[in-house]
């Protein structure tokens, strides 16, 4: 039990339903039906096997790094050996690929700007930048862009069920999720080190844009509904109850709790954003995502 816990560390299993409402909110934002569940659910399992894979090779990179500053991951805590983690991240990335696809061969799509192979594209580029991001020096301004890609590739994972209706709403939508992850990734850039950084500064106002930016997605999307400010609210009040403590005191725990907050809350984004779209019984099964990984998130470490 406890060897399979140190596995369930090392791939976050408490944020896989993160992923999973990137998909679920790309798949609504374009009118996907009941018709396009078998894809959905193939998109589903691709976009969990690429996000565990991103996070173990991200542990098995970081691996000196984390055994000065966060020891207690598996791989310094010598739970899980550094080969291991390694054939676990290239194997998962591979599923990935192979489920996406699997969803391309089985629901041919009906062709659009990536061709007739949309979720193999997309899942192909996902791995790249995960790769990059996992690889490339945290230190180095395009790393929080490249996480921030990331999540926006999957959102657009999502959207591949219907591709040729992907209009600019939802490539502003994907723009929304890449500013809200990258700021994430900025802000917990120095969680395990005391003191302000003005890139704890930076990822904090980069939360708050993006907040601004869904209370403004009705004047790009012409929904008519109002169910966004739902989102809006929630997501402001996590901000000022996590985020600001954390930006005042700069302690790695104040720091490392509001991240943990801020990453599970890409669900209330995406929920957000069919919220405006879709009306609120989709956004709220959207929502729910968040039950599952809160309940992970009391055994398991967020980040």
């Amino acid at each position: 039990m406890k060897r399979r816990g140190a596995y369930l560390q090392l791939v976050r299993a408490a944020n896989t339903p993160t992923a999973v409402a990137d998909i679920f909110a790309g798949a609504l934002l374009v009118g996907a039906g009941i018709d396009q569940l078998s894809r959905l659910a193939l998109l589903c399992g691709a976009s969990v096997c690429l996000y565990c894979g991103g996070m173990a090779l991200n542990d098995v990179a970081d691996a000196h790094r984390d055994a000065l500053l966060r020891p207690e991951r598996p791989i310094p805590a010598g739970r899980v050996s550094r080969r291991s983690a390694a054939i676990l991240a290239a194997l998962l990335l591979g599923a990935g690929l192979g489920l996406a696809a699997v969803a391309d061969y089985r629901h041919p799509s009906t062709g659009g700007i990536l061709g007739d192979h949309p979720a193999t594209v997309l899942a192909t580029v996902l791995i790249g930048f995960i790769v990059a991001y996992d690889l490339l020096p945290k230190s180095t301004p395009i790393a929080p862009a490249a996480m921030g890609m990331c999540r926006s590739l999957n959102l657009m994972l999502g959207m591949s069920v219907a591709m040729p209706l992907i209009a600019r709403e939802h490539f502003y939508a994907a723009a929304l999720i890449w500013v809200y992850i990258t700021s994430v990734t900025i802000f917990a850039r120095k969680e395990s080190q005391a003191g302000t950084t003005p890139g704890l500064q930076l990822g904090w106002w980069g939360m708050w844009l993006a907040i601004a930016g869904l209370a403004a997605f009705p004047l790009v999307s012409a929904a008519n509904t109002q169910w966004q400010w739902i989102g809006v609210l929630l997501l402001a009040g996590l901000m000022l109850r996590f985020s600001w403590p954390a930006l005042c005191s700069a302690e790695p725990k104040d720091v490392q709790k509001a991240v943990k907050t801020m990453v599970l809350a890409v669900i209330l984004v995406d929920a957000t954003l069919v919220l405006t779209v879709q009306g609120l019984l989709p956004g709220m099964v959207v929502a729910l995502l968040l039950l599952p990984s809160l309940a992970m998130g009391r055994v398991l470490r967020v980040t």
